[in-house]
């Protein structure tokens, strides 16, 4: 009995990793598809193509978790989707001191902390201001912290672990995932440093994210990395 679950335990991740692939590169399809027609069209920076561009890249990573997280699977390897206290800790720490080392890198390759496009519109309204700045916080702090974390490392990371992995295993796990992770957030820069900033910064911060993930087995620590990261960025293009 204990031999046939070890086997079952083992078999699960290597079953989900395909379909966690083929929704990675699904999303890719259709993000390109949709940011086509936007530079086509020159409407990239209307609030529907950038909706769009959002969807398009997130309805199959969610749906990928979604099958993952049905499986009947009870292997000791995966990254449970679960929070505990200390993982207040770990995380906001951890997402802080690694948002400080992307800064730095961030100054050094380009000269600024930020995007362009972050930067707030000069001369629009107050309420359009005031938008600007719920869809900066909202989007990037917790819709995407969310949705990017259960599927790489809660989905594509745990597909990639197996009981008993050995620490080169978890390692190579981890760098995988970490690469994948940091090539789609290159290609949505239009400028080739933007691209390579995004790639070195969130090779950055994904490695740390994924080192969290292997650590504590739990999805808490890397997501609420995840928020601090990219809310300590968001604070300072508001302030």
């Amino acid at each position: 009995m204990g031999t046939e679950r070890s086997r079952a335990e083992s078999r699960w991740p290597r079953r989900d990793l395909p379909a966690a692939l083929v929704a990675l590169g699904a999303a890719a399809v259709l993000a390109f598809a949709v940011r086509g027609v936007a530079l086509q069209t020159n409407d990239s920076g209307s609030l529907i193509f950038i909706t769009a561009g959002y969807l398009a890249f997130w309805v199959p990573l969610i749906a990928a978790a979604i099958v993952v997280r049905n499986r009947k699977w009870d292997g000791r390897g995966r990254v449970r989707w679960t929070l505990k206290p200390i993982d207040l800790l770990w995380g906001f720490g951890a997402g802080l001191v690694l948002r400080v080392v992307a800064s730095g890198i961030e100054m050094l390759m380009r000269g600024s902390a930020t995007l362009p496009i972050m930067s707030v519109p000069i001369g629009v309204s107050d309420s359009q201001r005031i938008l600007f700045a719920i869809s900066l916080l909202v989007v990037p702090v917790l819709v995407a912290p969310v949705i990017e974390e259960l599927f790489f490392r809660g989905t594509l990371l745990s597909s990639l672990l197996r009981t008993g992995a050995s620490t080169v295993m978890r390692v190579m796990a981890v760098a995988v995932t970490t690469v994948l992770f940091a090539i789609p957030h290159a290609l949505q820069a239009s400028v080739v440093l933007d691209a390579g900033v995004n790639f070195v910064t969130t090779l950055v911060f994904g490695a740390g994210a994924g080192v969290l993930a292997v650590t504590t087995k739990r999805l808490g620590a890397p997501l609420l990395a995840h928020i601090a990261f990219n809310g300590a960025l968001a604070l300072t293009v508001l302030v």
